[in-house]
């Protein structure tokens, strides 16, 4: 009789065994796997990178004759080679869904699945891999936008006193999806979305008549540019801000400097907007600006209005400043503008304060 109540609490205590590990893997099972196989809101984001360094207006072709005016015909394909953005490492998502709840994901480059609430959603995406880009306003979609950091420069000397100076913005790209309907479904929705150029460059080109030999190295400065730009349409602000620019290329072969500058376009601009309705003057609203290191220390420097080119160029283009001069006088006598310390030269002089 001893046996069998051995021989029974033993087969007892195997079962009891048996279903707690059945039940443990079963709880398993449902925790790791439920995104996968239970009913979700899931949409496998497809995104297409328009890889465009500036928008034609219909003035493309005659600033490349300009170009061909200074440079060989090969050496001005050179010079828009590589100019080209590439696709962001990352994209950001943020989906603004009706209950009012902002929810924020990371995707791949190259797509990848996006986890929702069920309902119907507006949704922002921009590439995550920016360093100077600052963004504002994320709880509303409308209100969302990018800026760049502020950075100062002790031998630059304003154009425009009221315009804050910035860097360059990062290559920045966005798409926006609006009423974008969860449904509850065991399959990811295909989701299709369009990454456009929020920032676009400027080929500037300063061509000297002569002295170039003097040139030892120079940056430049952008003034009248925008501020920043919304991500929902790409419609830059009012706000103007001066860009403040290192880095330039001597090409003393063809006699010129030359500066690839990032922006966000001109202010108050949006897509599809008519170049005639832009309120913008003949004269006076935009300026470039260039710095030249001179053999005896000394910084030569220059303003050129650049207004008439930037009127149909509010998107990225070519911009040439050309009749350029450096004497021998100023480069090993006197001063060619005004005096700074080679120390302030070489360092950059980045002082990066968020804008208000």
């Amino acid at each position: 009789m001893k046996a069998v109540k051995s021989y029974t609490l033993t087969l007892l205590l195997l079962c009891c065994t048996a279903v707690l590990s059945a039940l443990t893997g079963c709880r398993k099972e449902l925790c790791y796997d439920h995104e996968t196989h239970g009913y979700n809101v899931t949409a496998h984001v497809i995104p297409e990178w328009e890889l465009e360094w500036r928008r034609d207006y219909g003035f493309r072709a005659d600033m490349e004759d300009m170009l061909e005016d200074i440079y060989h015909p090969s050496s001005t394909k050179g010079l828009l080679d590589g100019i080209e953005p590439v696709p962001g490492a990352g994209i950001a998502s943020v989906s603004y869904h009706e209950s009012g709840v902002v929810s924020r994901r990371h995707i791949d480059s190259d797509g990848g699945l996006l986890h929702l609430m069920e309902g119907m959603h507006d949704i922002l995406f921009y590439n995550n891999d920016t360093e100077y880009i600052l963004f504002d306003g994320l709880d509303s979609y409308a209100e969302a936008a990018a800026s760049t950091r502020t950075r100062t420069r002790a031998s630059f000397s304003a154009m425009f006193k009221d315009e804050t100076t910035v860097n360059s913005p990062d290559m920045l790209y966005g798409a926006y999806v609006e009423g974008y309907e969860g449904v509850l479904s065991k399959e990811a929705d295909s989701l299709e979305i369009w990454m456009r150029p929020l920032v676009y460059t400027y080929l500037i080109v300063y061509h000297f008549n002569e002295g170039i030999e003097y040139v030892r190295s120079a940056r430049g400065s952008l003034s009248g540019m925008a501020a920043q730009v919304y991500l929902r349409d790409g419609r830059t602000g009012d706000e103007a801000a001066t860009i403040l620019f290192d880095g330039c290329e001597v090409d003393t072969a063809n006699r010129t400097v030359i500066a690839r500058v990032r922006s966000f376009g001109i202010p108050g601009y949006s897509y599809g907007q008519s170049l005639n309705s832009l309120d913008i003057p003949d004269s006076g609203a935009f300026t470039a600006g260039i710095e030249v290191m001179l053999p005896n220390g000394n910084v030569w420097t220059q303003y050129h209005d650049i207004t008439r080119m930037m009127r149909f160029q509010p998107r990225g283009g070519i911009i040439i400043i050309s009749g350029l001069s450096i004497s021998s006088d100023e480069a090993s006598g006197g001063s060619g503008g005004f005096d700074v310390d080679v120390g302030d030269w070489e360092d950059p002089d980045i002082i990066d304060l968020p804008l208000s």
